[in-house]
């Protein structure tokens, strides 16, 4: 039978800590999935640790050929070629699925346009919690026809939806474009802010959740506060704005500006020698006053709106 879902894992030197990704799949309450592991290089045990899972035919282990380049977004785009499912479901090896996310989330899609997606709750796994702690109330949990409004509320309340949290048809792939493995900073923005403008349709499922582990290390990113870092966040955006603007006709879009003050605010606080090497980007950003308005307005929301829930077992 051909799976409905393909789950994508890109995985590098996470054996101490992948079964428990590939146990959230294996327990799924929806079975007519496969799963695919996409090895970046790993120097420790995980190809043995994922064999026990190889004896269930819906998983299979993939390592990247040595002629492409290493990197997530590369394992994720082997994912997407080698994959067959209707819908894909993006998962780092470290981060953890609710048991019914893809019953639940999957039954909302069949029922709506092709090209809709589906988004859901999502919590954190800290060393220093005793239980995962699920976030209710983000301004990122709503439904709308007008995808865009999602890329506003990004924006405008500094939220944001782990990778995870979405399940994407693979027509909205197709028309959104793969990942872009030249970027080693914000490519998840990138990729999802084409794939939420190529939507028709933004569905929040609220009676289902995922995890987004922090504190395991070995997450392929570069920090923004380096010149390399800063390159890769500045041609990211700049992506972003084409990609916004061969949609909507618009350029420096209200997040594009956000992101711009973001940096700037970053670099007046602790590189402010970098500035004037990246002037031109910075150049039409939100105006100072206001994204300190909108911060504060965003923290006083998360205040007010915000809980963190633990989940017991």
């Amino acid at each position: 039978m051909k799976p409905i879902i393909s789950i994508i894992i890109p995985t590098y030197n996470r054996a101490h800590i992948i079964k428990e990704t590939l146990d959230s799949v294996l327990h799924q309450t929806f079975e007519n999935w496969e799963c695919l592991v996409i090895d970046d290089g790993s120097n420790d045990n995980t190809k043995e640790v994922i064999q026990v899972y190889l004896q269930d035919k819906r998983f299979k282990y993939f390592e990247r050929p040595e002629e492409r380049e290493k990197g997530a977004c590369t394992c994720r785009n082997i994912g997407i070629e080698k994959s067959s499912g209707e819908y894909i479901q993006f998962l780092d090896s470290d981060d953890i699925l609710g048991l019914n996310k893809f019953e639940v989330q999957l039954n909302k899609l069949k029922k709506a346009s092709p090209l809709s997606l589906a988004t859901c709750k999502w919590g954190g796994l800290k060393p220093q919690w005793e239980h995962p702690r699920i976030y209710e109330g983000l301004a990122s949990y709503f439904s709308t026809k007008n995808p865009v409004a999602l890329l506003d509320h990004f924006a405008k309340w500094f939220t944001y939806l782990p990778v995870h949290a979405y399940l994407v048809p693979r027509a909205l792939i197709e028309k959104s474009g793969k990942w872009n493995n030249t970027l080693k900073i914000n490519q998840d923005g990138e990729f999802f802010t084409r794939v939420i403008l190529n939507s028709s349709e933004i569905i929040f499922c609220p009676k289902m959740y995922v995890l987004y582990r922090t504190g395991s290390g070995n997450r392929i990113s570069t920090q923004r506060n380096t010149k390399i870092g800063i390159s890769n966040y500045i041609k990211s955006w700049n992506l972003i704005d084409d990609a916004i603007f061969k949609k909507l006709r618009i350029r420096n879009h209200f997040q594009v500006r956000q992101a711009k003050a973001a940096l700037f605010s970053s670099l007046k606080e602790k590189h402010s020698e970098l500035i004037a090497e990246n002037e031109s980007f910075l150049l039409q950003r939100t105006p100072d006053l206001l994204y300190k308005i909108l911060k504060f307005q965003s923290r006083v929301r998360d205040k007010l709106f915000v809980k963190q829930i633990p989940l017991k077992n």
